[in-house]
């Protein structure tokens, strides 16, 4: 049995530089929301699955869940919907399917006590969306042979990223191919308003601290009423300076990695502080185009 994962660019970057798929949630049939429930399926395609492609706009409701999930005031700006069906990440199943907290998703509402039609239901919004359907409507759903709800599987531990075995991207005819960042990723992070440091600056700054900062796991962003900062996220660490005064620390996660790695870092933003800069108007001006 072959297992995969579908998510955004964002998300994977998310994983990268955590310990591995841990997130996603699961809703019962009282509006109960269990957090930590990482999903997966045996079907190699991303469609059934009801997972957004980028170009939804929410409306009211889905807007109002999707703040209280993800912890957004209802005065801060959304950023765009992220496309969930981007990145394929092929797993192992094997080593997966002998740990504690894996099950199929229909056992599963069997564990939780769940009523039995709600696995089909789930399945037919999953497919034929988010709406409210006629008599005729959901009889014809529930018997579609595109339905996947009977695919899907659900995880409530960690899957480390050794036990992901391939990450591919889909490209415009449809496929998947092999995740490449330069090829794939810096658009796409670009397109959540995240600008990534170039190539050469991440060598350099690798070489000087001897971590192993990933393509896109130090990046410049804009948020209204914020000076210019750059962030750098690595394995459960983030980190960022103010390019004016890197001295300043704008966002400290761990004290111990600051008080090793701080010395390096911040002499480093002050002599690239102008590819920094120019890296940071770009999501300047993203924003203003996106918002403004």
């Amino acid at each position: 049995m072959e297992l995969y994962h579908y998510t955004s660019v964002p998300s994977l970057h998310a994983i990268n530089v955590s310990n591995g798929i841990n997130e996603g949630y699961l809703q019962l049939s009282d509006n109960t929301i269990l957090r930590k429930h990482s999903w997966y399926t045996t079907s190699s395609s991303p469609l059934g699955h009801g997972l957004t492609n980028g170009t939804e706009i929410l409306n009211k409701y889905e807007e109002l869940f999707w703040r209280q999930m993800n912890g957004f005031t209802n005065d801060q700006i959304l950023p765009p919907v992220q496309n969930k069906r981007a990145v394929r990440i092929t797993i192992d199943a094997k080593w997966i399917q002998s740990q504690p907290g894996f099950h199929k998703y229909t056992d599963l509402l069997t564990i939780l006590k769940q009523p039995k039609y709600y696995a089909l239901r789930l399945g037919i919004t999953a497919l034929a969306g988010n709406k409210t359907l006629t008599p005729q409507e959901r009889e014809y759903w529930s018997t579609h042979p595109d339905l996947m709800h009977d695919t899907w599987y659900v995880h409530t531990g960690v899957l480390p990223h050794y036990r992901m075995k391939v990450v591919e991207f889909m490209e415009e005819d449809g496929n998947y191919y092999a995740y490449d960042f330069e090829k794939h990723g810096r658009a796409e992070m670009a397109r959540y308003g995240s600008y990534s440091i170039s190539h050469d600056l991440l060598k350099n700054i690798n070489s000087l601290s001897g971590l192993k900062y990933n393509e896109g796991d130090i990046f410049c962003y804009y948020r209204k009423g914020l000076s210019p900062q750059v962030c750098f996220t690595h394995k459960l660490q983030t980190l960022s300076l103010y390019l004016n005064d890197p001295n300043f620390v704008a966002v400290k996660i761990n004290e111990e990695f600051y008080n090793t790695y701080g010395s390096i870092f911040i002499p480093w933003v002050t002599t690239h502080a102008e590819e920094l800069h120019r890296v940071w108007r770009q999501a300047e001006s993203f924003y203003n185009k996106m918002y403004c």
